[in-house]
């Protein structure tokens, strides 16, 4: 089971922060996940939410904000909010990272960024998953990247489970499912349609061995540290 440091290790350092990704890599964590945004001029950011009120102290939306205006802001710690280009320089090819197309606007920007760090030699194609909630982002993504993975973000168990999807349409290398809808069948069904099944976000440990035994392929956990040391 992979385990993947969910916004690095946001149960230990400021979620989203190079602190806490560098903690997900010093943990021994397979991966660590990220969310990236664009801001008001244009640069990728590595936020979670559309409000910058609740992770830093300042306030307004990420896209209303320029870069310097969010780079002034206290991310926690003293951490500040990083572009998606100083993680990919930080971790430098020490782990997978599982980048998350958060707002519109992100895909053909993250694909780029990607193409570029591959070209320098910096990373494999094969060390990012890139996911999103939203599949015209993904489906904009592959345009300008042909070879990275990428998941389907879903907070919902479909009635016909993984046949929802079209493999045709997306080539998905995995579902990423929220917890409280994991199920067994569902699980079950994206293994028949060749998919990884990824879960998140788990923090407790009983549930990870609940996941475990349904064949789950890995969680996102707060904790990585935690769960790498089972």
């Amino acid at each position: 089971m992979l385990i993947i440091g969910h916004r690095g290790s946001a149960g230990t350092s400021p979620e989203n922060t190079l602190k806490s990704f560098e903690e997900a890599v010093l943990s021994g964590a397979d991966a660590f996940e990220l969310d990236v945004q664009v801001c008001k001029t244009g640069e990728l950011v590595v936020i979670h939410d559309r409000w910058v009120d609740r992770t830093t102290n300042g306030h307004g939306l990420v896209l209303n904000l320029s870069f310097s205006e969010l780079r002034s802001l206290d991310a926690g710690d003293g951490e500040k909010i990083p572009t998606l280009e100083e993680v990919f320089e930080l971790t430098a090819n020490r782990v997978e990272i599982h980048v998350e197309l958060k707002s519109a606007g992100t895909s053909q920007k993250a694909a780029e960024l990607i193409n570029r760090f591959v070209a320098d030699g910096k990373y494999t194609f094969d060390r990012f998953l890139v996911s999103s909630f939203n599949q015209n982002e993904l489906l904009n993504f592959r345009k300008y990247n042909k070879k990275c993975r990428i998941a389907a973000l879903m907070a919902h168990t479909p009635v016909n489970y993984a046949d929802c999807l079209d493999r045709s349409t997306l080539d998905l290398w995995s579902l990423n499912l929220d917890i409280d809808n994991t199920n067994p069948e569902f699980v079950m069904s994206a293994h028949k349609k060749g998919y990884r099944f990824l879960v998140y976000t788990v923090n407790d440990l009983e549930d990870r061995e609940l996941l475990r035994e349904m064949g789950v392929d890995g969680v996102f956990t707060n904790f990585p540290n935690n769960f790498v040391a089972l």
